[in-house]
């Protein structure tokens, strides 16, 4: 079954002698493996043929099948060959199929040849891996109106292991923005990615899938995605003032306020509330950039400081707040200005007997110096021994003097002047 014979024709015999000449003649095949791979991915793997060749005579299948055989070919760089074919009869029909790998396409699964007598034919199979895309992509959330986001530069690294030449494949300091796409090509269908992002202490990292910096996602003729998420938020901390007095009294003052964020974050920070809302309110705050962004789901604890002479805290004090992305972690104090009363009394003395004098009215004036709008504030009146002046809603702290008209009829003494505290004077 190798060969074909090929006789000549039937002689006959003189004194000369004659020759009669036999010839055979046998062809065999090989089969040949060229692989297309990108960069860096592994170009070699091992390729399954089946093999079925036919007896063919004059142009006529006879049905014989010679030869039938699994035969596999492992490739070095790409390429490899199956050169033990045996011996066949020339025009023998061989049918050699290819039973493709995971993760190749091979541009025609079958190929058919017929031998020659005078050359060895060669099917050459075609295989081309097959890759996808990872595609990164990230989203900051949160970010406070003055963070100028589009400057900020998140920094990852991408670590892939597979059919490449070495595994893994990392890919470090890529560089990434919000909005943006980043996308890695031709990576081996198959391969297992982790996307790990280096830490910003201003956000809080999370991905879909949650697992992408440790078990990672696999790669597809369909791509894999791994989106990042930065999520951060801001702290404002509003201290308001007011006063009960209807006295035209400094509402604005500076608050000192400690935040407390355990290790994200520590620091001391003063507040003017220096905005006037109404003749008894003010208010000021503090948030982004006086106070710095904090990762997303950050606890922290807001704190008061002892309130400067002449404040009361009237808020609750040790606020918690927890940074959020949807809006500023808000906490309020409220602060008020502490009054006092002066009362001024008129005592007269050497008064003759049966002269009633409690009802004479002498005129006055308190001029008071500290903790109003203007430089002093003065109020003028008349007292008697029956009738006192009190002078309500006055600014601890504020420093009052008193004078009174003089009278040729008395001398008159008065005490020095006056400090106000909230127990009045």
């Amino acid at each position: 079954e190798r060969f074909t014979t090929t006789i000549d024709p039937t002689v006959t015999l003189d004194t000369d002698g004659e020759t009669i000449n036999i010839t055979n003649t046998t062809s065999t095949f090989s089969v040949s493996v060229s692989n297309t791979v990108p960069d860096n991915v592994d170009p070699d793997a091992t390729f399954t043929f089946a093999i079925e060749c036919t007896n063919i005579i004059g142009d006529i299948f006879s049905g014989d099948v010679i030869f039938s055989d699994t035969v596999s070919i492992t490739t070095t760089n790409g390429i490899g060959s199956w050169t033990e074919a045996p011996l066949l009869p020339p025009g023998t029909a061989c049918s050699i199929t290819e039973t493709v790998p995971t993760g190749w396409t091979v541009d025609t699964p079958t190929i058919d040849i017929t031998t020659q007598a005078d050359n060895i034919v060669d099917a050459t199979f075609t295989n081309t891996r097959n890759t996808g895309t990872l595609d990164i992509t990230n989203t900051v959330l949160g970010a406070p109106a003055n963070l100028d986001v589009a400057a900020i530069d998140f920094t990852f690294n991408v670590s892939c292991s597979g059919d490449f030449e070495e595994s893994p494949l990392t890919i470090d300091g890529l560089l990434i923005v919000d909005g943006e796409t980043i996308s890695i090509e031709d990576l081996p269908t198959g391969a297992i990615c982790t996307v790990d992002q280096e830490p910003d202490p201003r956000f809080a990292t999370s991905s879909t899938p949650a697992n992408a910096a440790s078990t990672g996602v696999e790669i597809t003729a369909e791509g894999a995605e791994v989106a990042l998420v930065n999520a951060t938020g801001e702290i404002m901390i509003v201290a308001n003032t007011e006063v009960t007095s209807g006295l035209p009294v400094d509402i604005t003052e500076t608050f000192a306020f400690t935040v407390d964020c355990g290790a994200t974050y520590t620091g001391t920070h003063n507040i003017i509330a220096d905005t006037i809302t109404s003749s008894t309110t003010a208010t000021g705050f503090a948030r982004y950039d006086d106070l710095p962004a904090l990762p997303a789901g950050t606890n922290c604890t807001i704190t008061q400081q002892t309130p400067p002479d002449g404040w009361t805290l009237t808020s609750n004090n040790d606020q918690p707040t927890t940074v959020d992305p949807a809006a500023a972690a808000t906490a309020t104090f409220t602060n008020e200005r502490d009054t006092g009363t002066l009362t001024i009394t008129k005592t007269l003395e050497g008064v003759p007997a049966g002269t009633d004098l409690d009802d004479e009215l002498f005129d006055i004036e308190a001029t008071c110096v500290g903790g109003f709008t203007a430089a002093d504030h003065v109020v003028s009146g008349q007292i008697s021994v029956n009738t006192p002046i009190v002078i309500e809603g006055l600014p601890t702290g504020t420093e009052c003097t008193i004078t009174e008209t003089t009278d040729e009829r008395f001398t008159t003494t008065i005490d020095p002047t006056v400090t106000l505290d909230t127990d009045g004077e």
